[in-house]
């Protein structure tokens, strides 16, 4: 006596193969929201960082340049003028490619308008720069470094000063972009009662 068995050809009715899909494309889809959320949140902490980055840069790059207001070649046989003040506030003419006329060079920005500063210093010949890095030979004018924020970027332009006419002259090729990324800048200038060297700024004036 033999005994054939019967092959089964059953597989998943259409019910089963609907369902699987459905699981997959649920499952499918929670994946990817997790993906797409996580790489939203790593690009939100990358401009994140990018932003205290360039803040940082800005702060340590213009609190360099503050530093040396008012500056002058002190050695025995300088005969450079000292400047009248740490920041100059005459006007500053447009150059060549750009319409903007700083007027004056130092000013507080109306509202939330940007403010502006120029840094007025007299330092040796030999160590006179612009802000684009221009050496200026056997020079013994006074500079007056612009600071501004233009289209996003924190930029820097160097103009000179007479000692005599208080007038100031934009040097050629001294416009430069410091940083991008830089959208509005607000000076606090603090001032301190006490009379001693490094002390702590009590209120701050704008």
């Amino acid at each position: 006596m033999s005994i054939k068995l019967k092959k089964s050809n059953a597989g998943f009715t259409l019910i089963e193969m609907l369902i699987s899909i459905l699981l997959s494309t649920i499952i499918l889809g929670v994946a990817l929201t997790q993906l797409l959320g996580s790489r939203t949140l790593f690009a939100r902490q990358e401009a994140s960082s990018r932003i205290d980055e360039n803040a940082r840069y800005a702060l340590d790059y213009l609190s360099k340049h503050a530093r040396t207001a008012a500056y002058v070649d002190q050695s025995p046989s300088s005969s450079q003028e000292l400047p009248k003040a740490q920041f100059y506030s005459g006007n500053c003419a447009a150059i060549t490619d750009d319409t903007i006329v700083f007027n004056p060079c130092t000013s507080n920005g109306a509202g939330t308008n940007s403010d502006h500063f120029a840094v007025w210093t007299n330092p040796p010949s030999s160590q006179e720069q612009t802000c684009s890095g221009i050496t200026l030979p056997n020079s013994s004018i006074s500079i007056a470094n612009l600071f501004y924020v233009e289209s996003d970027e924190l930029r820097c332009r160097s103009y000179s000063v007479s000692d005599t006419t208080n007038a100031s002259t934009y040097i050629p090729a001294s416009d430069t972009a410091i940083i991008s990324g830089i959208h509005n800048m607000q000076i606090l200038y603090g001032l301190t009662d006490r009379s001693f060297e490094n002390s702590i700024p009590t209120r701050y004036i704008s």
